[in-house]
């Protein structure tokens, strides 16, 4: 077994496969749909590996021979997350997003989805860093953050943030904004209150790549995409369900 970390530059990334593919590997394995690039170009390198060896995709998809997919319902997760906080009363969410790339829009397109269900015809969106204390402090300065009253983010961090804004103006939760994250991580149980999340099963997801990894190894057929869904784990950032 050998690991590489590429970041997210894609020259980074195309030299990281050049020097694993000079290994001769039997398979490569990419965690993260920020490998799931807008132009072809882009991935290109990773359509090469493909025409040598099998090349799977977590959370992610490419289209083209020897690539295999294994995608969490994004779209679903967040139109699922989204419809809570709005049967809950909320009328003024806002979606934190870290990138809009293959999962960021799948996720976008569920908080939208929701949000036109619910008649609620404004949906904004904006993005935040990946630098924690950077997201509290640009979530600080942001001039509208008291007319919201959900945060729907895509990751658990982005949540914390919020959370902790919100402490720091004296704004209860869930009783004036609602919060959910994304992830089920430890961070979603390591504040208070306890964040709302999405669970969105990873242990299956890393199950599911070595079966697919053996079952293509053994040369068995197998779906080129597979998609599952995982569950919300409601707590106490949001308000509970109404009867």
């Amino acid at each position: 077994m050998m690991l590489g970390c590429t970041g997210h530059e894609i020259e980074m990334k195309q030299r990281v496969v050049r020097q694993l593919m000079s290994k001769a590997p039997d398979a490569l394995i990419f965690i993260g749909s920020h490998y799931v690039e807008d132009k072809m170009k882009d991935y290109q390198y990773i359509l090469e590996a493909a025409r040598k060896i099998p090349v799977i995709i977590l959370n992610g998809y490419l289209e083209g021979e020897n690539i295999f997919g294994i995608c969490c319902d994004d779209r679903q997760a967040l139109y699922d997350l989204t419809s809570l906080v709005l049967k809950n009363g909320a009328r003024k969410p806002l979606f934190l997003y870290r990138r809009m790339n293959d999962s960021g829009r799948r996720k976008a397109e569920g908080y939208q989805t929701a949000c036109a269900k619910y008649s609620i015809s404004d949906s904004p969106m904006i993005p935040v860093l990946d630098d924690l204390e950077e997201t509290i402090s640009s979530l600080e300065d942001l001039q509208d953050f008291d007319s919201f009253d959900s945060y729907i983010c895509a990751d658990d961090e982005a949540a914390l943030a919020v959370l902790k804004v919100c402490h720091l103006k004296g704004i209860s939760v869930p009783e004036q904004k609602q919060i959910t994250g994304f992830n089920n991580s430890l961070i979603a149980r390591a504040c208070h209150p306890e964040l709302t999340t999405y669970d969105n099963q990873t242990e299956y997801l890393c199950q599911s790549a070595v079966v697919t990894l053996m079952s293509v190894l053994e040369n068995k057929d197998h779906p080129s995409k597979t998609t599952y869904t995982g569950k919300i784990v409601e707590k106490g950032s949001t308000l509970r369900r109404q009867q």
